[in-house]
């Protein structure tokens, strides 16, 4: 009788232990494609699912810049960032901006806060800020004598400490001379 009654003891105690805490999932913010209510990322974080932060398609661990003019081939490096900020603008967007050895750059994000968890498009013009995940960045150097702003590309953002790092990949600048930009800038 008292190994059963141990027996049982046990199993409720397992049972209770084996509780879940899951997050509900059905509500209707977490499924409409739009970072709002008390979310993380777009449909992630808060009362919806929790949030993963997303892996860039490319790594620049120690490269700042890497610019390549393809025609006729010609590579500008760039190694250190100088000068580097990342505050809110009157429209409510983050801008990092900084100092490399190829130009100064500015990347103005369509959020208010870096979302670590979805790829920014980079797109030239105006930002639309009711549409998440948008991004305009500008490298002007004496690399070009052209706009110096990406057409195209996708800018994926990581948090180490304080600091924000915006990581581009396979940006374009098409002009006169078309440039292929990649790299990774910081923001403090």
């Amino acid at each position: 009788m008292r190994t059963k009654l141990l027996l049982v003891i046990f199993c409720v105690g397992v049972l209770s232990c084996n509780k879940t805490t899951e997050k509900p999932l059905d509500i209707e913010h977490c499924h409409n494609k739009t970072k709002d209510d008390t979310e993380d990322g777009t449909d992630c974080g808060g009362a919806c699912k929790p949030c993963v932060p997303v892996t860039p398609t490319c790594n620049f661990s120690n490269v700042v810049v890497n610019i390549t003019r393809v025609s006729p081939q010609q590579t500008y490096v760039g190694t250190n960032h100088t000068n580097r900020t990342g505050k809110l603008n009157n429209n409510n967007e983050y801008v990092m901006s900084g100092t490399t050895e190829v130009g100064n750059y500015t990347i103005t994000l369509s959020d208010a806060v870096p979302n670590l968890y979805g790829a920014y498009s980079i797109v030239q013009g105006a930002l639309n800020n009711s549409y998440p995940y948008f991004a305009r960045v500008s490298i002007n150097g004496s690399y070009t004598s052209t706009s110096p702003n990406l057409n195209s590309g996708q800018l994926y953002m990581v948090k180490t400490g304080d600091t924000y790092y915006a990581i581009i990949c396979n940006g374009k600048i098409e002009s006169t001379y078309n440039y292929d930009i990649s790299g990774k800038f910081a923001s403090k």
